[in-house]
């Protein structure tokens, strides 16, 4: 592993951190950040600038920093801050003295480390699967989904899309690349405390790590942050992650033998809204398409003619009886539990599945969609006013989706404490587990599994945000999961976090979301497969993001990303039964190519049937070959220029003792590959479609794949890491 260095100033800012020799430090800042809150609710922020003293110990490889001499506003407050050093690693800890009963402390971020930008910059999260944000995309923070809502610290209430874990970040580290010369810092909370992870871009072109980190009232961080150089790229940086977490036992029970029997039949998902004709405003009556429910087997069965030998999961939207995206009731569902029941009873009969779309423990007053639908007695009569999350200042409010014109609702964010909150979702499961349904996507909006903060001091909880909101998600989650006993599957928007998967086994992944600022990695993939994994999603905002009318190749991408990187696969379709390029885009938008998309899922879907089932399915991620070829431009909406992804992905899975590498083509010629293993293979196996299988020995290859398909290559050695 690489060396790291660093050095204070002595005012104990950040001077220099190098890896390797290559310097990662700006102009030093202020060593931390933290904010008090008074007993009205008031937020108060200082730096450690406020402190006029820093006393350095030296103890061996340890150095501790004391900050002192602020009588202005801590009187004789303090704080500790310690270092233990190795050759190849750097453990930071803290702890605050805070000598007034009319102030708590909220939360610190900490260590700062302020950034030099290079044009080779690189910012690592495992945001939406995994993304790369490079100098280019950095301001995009301050105009994210059109708000101001990025590139500061979060508060009451935040955007559940923010990059916090845990949720839609869902695993507690991020990471820094100077060219392939990186930084990890991975926090190292067995409690899965509240974090914002994220950077804030600077008016001098620098950048700043955001690691607001959230003690529950604590006056100290009971983790260690720790900091290690490494060479390479994302994947590199997940080895570290994996490797901590592995030696935790923490990670969930794995996939295999935990899912219900269904799973196996690795069902294709075909994604369509039962009102409405693909987006969440406007006319939202009945589409003549998809209702009543069983006028759904129409598009069933031209997909099994179409897709032979597959099972099929429709995944609807716009079902519930109550209002669409009105969280938290969905059952009956609309148009009467029978209608419904028809169209189930039709599918189970010929061996498919069916699955919901539903939206989390958000509390709905009035919908923004449906504008005959409220709560409002309701809330009243069962006195949800009480079960509610509130602000630091008795604040009553929501974010995701919660606005009258550009949202989908007005209201509020249930407390996961609440048995309230845990009582109304495992009924709404139960509802929807009594009528046969196989998958339910109930905690959308809750991105990742996240719940929303709350402060109050009559819950039962702690009144700051802290490791109890993790706690009592994952309570609320059990619930669902017993509703649901065996036979029912839950999941959430987005990758579900850490603490979530033994749950959420099986979500709707948004990589796409990366396109706004930045590229996607395969990180979430390679730290999680084994345990929780997605499907390709309703593409939600995918016309938002990316140029399909400049790379009209681009659902190929996404079928073949989707493929190589373990997801189940999913289409989203339009009036006419076709597939479209994603929810929210319109319906009177040209579709997609349809038998180019059709011959590609053709081929892909034949792979996952047999040869790469229990790889794709059960697998463990590891390093792939180095692969040279030729690339493909894909556009942003966002950020001007052009993002170059190979025209071949490559990705290596491992079941026991056993490889296999993929190598898939989603473009429509034939793609030359130069692969290197980097170590000799010995007694491999090459598998093509409609071919015999060809004994391969050797480290080096030149393969040619065939447009819109796949190639296989079975092997026992692991690739060089």
């Amino acid at each position: 592993m690489p060396a790291i260095t660093l050095n204070f100033r002595e005012d104990g800012a950040v001077s220099s951190l190098c890896v390797d020799g290559v310097e990662f430090v700006d102009t030093p800042r202020p060593l931390f950040v933290f904010q008090l809150r008074d007993k009205i609710g008031n937020p108060l922020r200082f730096s450690s600038s406020i402190f006029k003293k820093v006393n350095f110990e030296e103890q061996g490889n340890r150095t501790i920093l004391r900050f002192s001499g602020d009588e202005r506003f801590l009187r004789s407050g303090s704080a500790l801050v310690t270092l233990e050093r190795s050759a190849e690693e750097l453990r930071w800890g803290i702890s605050m003295e805070i000598n007034d009963d009319l102030v708590e402390l909220e939360w610190i971020d900490f260590p700062v480390v302020h950034l030099q930008v290079a044009q080779d910059f690189r910012y690592l999260t495992t945001y939406a699967e995994g993304m790369y944000i490079g100098p280019e995309g950095l301001d995009c923070f301050q105009r994210l989904l059109g708000r101001e809502i990025g590139s500061d610290y979060i508060g009451y209430t935040p955007c559940m899309i923010r990059y916090f874990y845990p949720g839609p970040v869902s695993a507690q580290f991020h990471a820094v690349l100077r060219g392939d010369c990186g930084l990890y810092v991975g926090y190292e909370d067995l409690n899965d405390s509240l974090k914002l992870l994220e950077v804030r871009p600077e008016d001098d072109g620098s950048c700043t790590l955001l690691q607001q980190q959230f003690t529950g009232g604590k006056n100290f961080l009971d983790y260690q942050v720790v900091m290690r150089g490494f060479r390479g790229g994302w994947r590199q940086a997940a080895e570290i992650q994996r490797e901590w977490l592995e030696s935790t036992g923490r990670l969930p029970s794995k996939l295999q033998g935990n899912m219900p029997a269904w799973f196996d039949r690795d069902p294709l998902m075909v994604i369509y809204p039962v009102k409405g004709e693909g987006l969440d405003h406007y006319e939202m009556g009945p589409n003549s398409t998809y209702y009543p429910y069983i006028k759904g087997m129409d598009v069933v069965n031209r997909y099994h003619k179409l897709l032979p030998g597959n099972s099929l999961m429709p995944l609807l939207m716009h079902w519930e009886g109550t209002a669409p995206w009105a969280p938290p009731f969905v059952w009956p569902p609309y148009g009467g539990a029978e209608e419904l029941q028809k169209f189930t009873d039709a599918l189970h009969a010929q061996g498919d599945f069916i699955g919901l779309y539903a939206s989390g423990i958000g509390w709905t007053q009035y919908s923004a969609v449906d504008h005959s639908y409220n709560c409002c007695k309701r809330f009243v009569e069962e006195g949800v006013e009480k079960e509610i999350c509130i602000g630091p200042k008795q604040e009553k409010a929501s974010s995701i989706c919660n606005h009258a014109l550009a949202g989908q609702r007005i209201g509020y964010d249930l407390c996961p404490s609440r048995e309230y909150t845990r009582n109304v979702v495992k009924g709404e499961v139960a509802s929807c587990q009594n009528h046969g349904i196989d998958y339910l996507q109930y905690f959308d909006q809750n991105c990742g599994g996240s719940a929303a903060p709350c402060y109050s001091k009559g819950h039962g909880h702690p009144h700051l945000p802290g490791p109890w909101m993790a706690k009592a998600m994952r309570q609320v989650m059990d619930g669902a999961v017993e509703a649901g006993k065996d036979t029912l599957a839950i999941g959430c928007e987005n990758t579900s976090a850490l603490p979530f998967m033994e749950a959420c086994r099986l979500n709707d992944v948004r990589y796409f979301n990366t396109w706004i600022n930045g590229e996607p990695v395969p990180l979430y993939a390679y730290l999680f497969h084994e345990y929780a994994l997605g499907f390709s999603g309703n593409m939600c905002g995918v016309a938002w993001y990316c140029d399909c009318e400049k790379a009209p190749y681009f659902l190929e991408f996404h079928f073949a990303w989707h493929f190589a990187y373990g997801n189940l696969l999913s289409l989203v379709t339009n009036k006419e039964g076709d597939i479209h390029w994603g929810w929210g885009c319109p319906w009177d938008t040209k579709a997609p190519d349809q038998s180019v998309v059709l011959k590609l899922l053709t081929n892909l879907l034949a792979w996952r049937k047999t040869a790469a089932k229990e790889y794709l399915l059960y697998g463990r991620m590891e390093a792939s070959p180095e692969v040279v070829c030729d690339t493909m431009p894909f556009y942003r909406k966002e950020v001007p220029g052009v993002v170059q992804k190979p025209a071949v992905l490559c990705a290596t899975w491992r079941r026991g003792e056993n490889f296999l590498t993929l190598l898939v083509n989603y473009t429509q010629k034939p793609q030359e590959a130069r692969v290197h293993f980097g170590t000799p293979l010995q007694n491999a196996q090459l598998h093509e479609t409609a071919k015999e299988p060809q004994a391969l020995q050797g480290d080096d290859f030149n393969f040619t794949v065939p447009a819109l398909d796949a190639i296989l290559i079975y092997h026992t050695q692991p690739c060089q890491k």
